[in-house]
Parts: structure tokens; C-alpha cells; sequence
């Protein structure tokens, strides 16, 4: 579920609406009928805070480790949730005050919940080219860089295989679906430095794929059925930990030809059919 973002008092709520603040928002119950709906179905869910618009949380003016660590635990007590990702993209990437300061609530907050008995699992959203995460400042390397050096427990890092732009759109590219395998297997080589303790098989597990379904941004970049046949074959052979994709309601056709559109994958296919070819991973994880 995403994103929940700074509103314009410095308030999480989702998608930075005032009417939406986790606590007290005039439409927040909305939001907490949807998510006590999932939990009776027994889904528990992830809470992702960031995205590409908006203001982070953590860049909100006289932001403080403690006081943004509270505004987290309004969320995991709001809704039960113990999984938050972090989308981290755009010029929060290159806002070392603000990313120390979001590790160091996140680290706060971990600590304090497993205290409690409730621990909370953190993963990281960032974007990527199939080189791998961009190294130094501004950067999505120096992200996981600041959070770990700060303490935060990353139990996933989540690549957004999508709109790679100059370099990677010419005619005649190997197409999205070697992209998406050539930023995963760039990933978990960076994985493995930065964590020198983990296995290979570790580095693969704590990795997670979103590639944009369809016609991304750039026309030129499209992401295929058989990108995704693809993808999950790779994902499957290596036990990658996640694929997911963006998003959801563009798993069918919408209008042919449509670019990134939000009901739309662009491409002609059949409803959820992305999503089909995906959930391979789940059969290849019993394997």
C-alpha cells in the first residue's frame, strides 16, 4: 500500500492529503475499513512510505530522528502492519540529512519494537539501471550506504526495473526483460560487497524485482508478456525473494498503445495476465 508522505503540516498521511492523515484525517476511515478488510482475509501487507511525489517525511523542515520515529509508530500502531518499505527515488536520494535522519528513526523504531515483541521488517524501494544501483551521492547505493551505517535492520531491497532512460532506449535494445536480469544480477553482486556475511543464495533472497508492466514512460521501453516470462524464469532459478510489479490496475490492456497508462498496461493482453505469469515464483519457491 503506498504512499504515505509528509501532508502540508508535516503529518503522515497518505499521498500527503490532510483528509487522509493516519491519525484524525476526515477520510481516514476509508483507509482503516480497507486495511481491517485485509487482515480478516489474512493479509497482513506492506505500508510504503515515499514515491516519487510529494514530500518525504524525512525532508520535512526541523525533522528529528525522535519525533519521525513517532510518526512511524503512529502507522504500526495505527494499523497493525509491521512491514514498511521506502521508496526512495528522485532528490530525496541526494538529501544525506534527511536520509540520515529517516536510518535513524528506522533504527529506533526497530529496536523499540522488538523490544515490544512486535518486530518490524524493513525493505528499501529504489531505482536502478541494469549497471546496478547508481554508486555515490544521489544515488540509490548510498542509500542503503546511510541506512545501514545508521543501524537499520534491510531485509529486502526492492529494484524499480523501469524507465532507464538515455543510454538504454535506443532501437534495437536487448529488450526490457535482459534489462530487469541485468539490474538484478548487477544488484545482488553490490548486495554481497555491502554485506560481506551473506551467501549468494542470501544476496538472491533479500533482493526483490518491480518492473513498469507494459509501455513505460519512455515508449521506447516496453515491458512484454514474454519480458516477464522472462524475468520470472531467471527469478525462479536464482530464488530472487520477490517480484512484484506497477502496478495492479494496469494489468490489462486499457487502451492499446497508451503510455504508462494508469489503467493500462498499453499492450495487448488478457486481464491479469502479468500477474499470472509472476505467481510462478511462488510455485518455483516450493521447489
Amino acid at each position: 500500500m503506498a504512499f504515505i508522505t509528509a501532508d502540508p503540516n508535516g503529518q503522515a498521511a497518505w499521498g500527503g492529503y490532510s483528509a487522509f492523515d493516519v491519525t484524525g484525517g476526515s477520510q481516514s476511515s476509508f483507509i482503516n475499513n480497507q486495511i481491517a478488510n485485509m487482515h480478516s482475509a489474512g493479509i497482513n501487507g506492506t505500508i510504503s512510505f515515499g514515491g516519487a511525489a510529494g514530500t518525504d517525511l524525512s525532508a520535512v523542515s526541523g525533522q528529528t530522528p525522535t519525533a519521525l520515529e513517532q510518526q512511524f509508530l503512529s502507522v504500526v500502531n495505527t494499523y497493525k502492519i509491521y512491514h514498511l518499505d521506502f521508496d526512495v527515488e528522485g532528490a530525496l536520494q541526494g538529501n544525506t540529512q534527511a536520509l540520515t535522519t529517516q536510518a535513524k528513526a528506522i533504527a529506533l523504531l526497530q529496536q523499540q519494537e522488538a523490544a515490544n515483541g512486535t518486530p518490524v521488517t524493513v525493505s528499501y524501494t529504489l531505482p536502478v539501471l541494469p549497471t546496478g544501483l547508481v554508486p555515490g551521492q544521489g544515488g540509490g547505493l548510498n542509500v542503503l550506504q546511510i541506512a545501514t551505517a545508521n543501524g537499520v535492520n534491510i531485509s529486502r531491497v526492492n529494484i524499480m526495473a523501469m524507465d532507464y532512460g538515455p543510454g538504454f532506449d535506443q532501437p534495437g535494445n536487448p529488450g526490457m526483460g535482459t534489462y530487469a536480469i541485468d539490474a538484478a544480477t548487477a544488484t545482488h553482486g553490490q548486495l554481497m560487497t555491502l554485506y560481506p556475511s551473506l551467501t549468494s543464495e542470501q544476496a538472491w533472497s533479500m533482493l526483490g524485482v518491480t518492473p513498469l508492466i507494459g509501455i513505460n514512460d519512455d515508449p521506447s521501453e516496453v515491458f512484454t508478456l514474454a519480458d516477464a516470462q522472462q524475468l520470472t524464469t531467471f527469478a525462479v532459478q536464482n530464488h530472487i525473494g520477490e517480484l512484484s510489479m506497477w502496478e495492479l490496475p494496469r494489468d490489462t490492456t486499457g487502451t492499446l498503445g497508451a503510455v504508462d497508462a494508469v489503467d493500462g498496461s498499453g499492450v495487448a493482453q488478457t486481464p491479469f495476465e502479468f500477474s499470472k505469469i509472476f505467481e510462478q515464483i511462488e510455485a518455483g519457491s516450493q521447489l
